[in-house]
């Protein structure tokens, strides 16, 4: 099958173009939708933001070039995720699971943090994980970080997240390029009201994908091994990206114990997709082509 996008052939069995990422097939009843895992907080405050004025000009002008720059440090010093990798199946599982239109070019980068996240542009994300994630998480903990990340490029989260995380760590461009009062303070602060909010949107997507918070929980509980910072309260919360970790993982359950879960992960379960099959022992998604489930390794005959 030729690839609309850039006339390479395919396997017809192939859900992206291995040669330019874009989705081959259309998507399945049982892919999960914004709407599925979307918090109204999230929703609500991004579309204010898209509204506010310099917020879309400061973004396409100082935010989106530092991607490109990333990508070619990337590029000379990090790994490029590619097939027939465990780590890029697993990648197209989850993206063809949550319904995206292209794979974001992936990296292993040689940072030494427990962390992974996505940057650039979001018709041309990156996504970036860091080589210790490698080591330190099981199957299912990677399925939760990669939904969690690949839902955030779903919903076209990149853009804005970039800003934040600038905003939120004091990098010297804030200052300077931005010209001080550029953003005002009540915009600074609605844009990382709104970060934490797509952060409990994300979370959601990992739980509808995995099937429950506890690989979620432990998954946090992974990530919070290097974090020296103490724990903050809810004033401390307003002048981060991430909501406390605490507060991460009560909504998590939340969620979890809702109809709308319960619900939605039925639906993703009714019929499984080209790429994406699910276990029927403990319900993780899996590669079709893999005979015992790389989670709890029963056999799916």
């Amino acid at each position: 099958m030729a690839c609309r996008s850039c006339g390479v052939y395919n396997r017809v069995d192939r859900v992206f173009c291995l040669a330019c990422n874009k989705r081959l097939l259309p998507l399945r009843p049982n892919c999960i939708a914004p709407e599925d895992y979307t918090s109204p907080g999230d929703r609500s405050t991004l579309e204010a933001l898209r509204a506010t004025e310099p917020l879309p000009r400061v973004v396409s002008r100082f935010v989106a070039p530092d991607g490109k720059k990333l990508e070619a440090w990337l590029m000379r010093n990090g790994e490029r995720v590619a097939p027939p990798s465990k780590l890029d199946t697993l990648i197209r599982l989850c993206a063809e699971i949550l319904g995206l239109g292209a794979l974001p070019r992936a990296y292993v980068a040689p940072f030494m943090q427990l962390n992974a996240f996505t940057t650039g542009a979001d018709d041309s994300p990156i996504l970036v994980i860091c080589a210790p994630l490698l080591d330190r998480l099981n199957y299912v903990e990677m399925e939760a970080l990669l939904s969690h990340e690949l839902a955030h490029v779903r919903n076209r989260h990149v853009l804005y997240h970039s800003l934040a995380e600038s905003l939120a760590t004091g990098a010297q461009f804030v200052t300077s390029q931005y010209a001080g009062g550029l953003l005002a303070v009540p915009v600074r602060m609605l844009l990382l009201s709104w970060y934490r909010e797509s952060e409990v949107s994300a979370d959601r997507a990992a739980a509808l994908i995995v099937g429950s918070s506890r690989p979620f929980e432990s998954l946090m509980a992974r990530l919070m091994e290097q974090d020296s910072r103490p724990p903050g309260g809810s004033v401390a919360e307003l002048l981060q990206t991430h909501p406390n970790a605490e507060n991460r993982v009560r909504k998590e359950r939340e969620f979890c114990a809702s109809s709308d879960f319960a619900r939605t992960r039925a639906r993703i379960l009714s019929g499984g997709g080209v790429l994406a099959t699910f276990c029927r022992f403990c319900g993780v998604a899996k590669p079709s082509t893999e005979v015992f489930c790389p989670n709890c390794g029963h056999s799916s005959g």
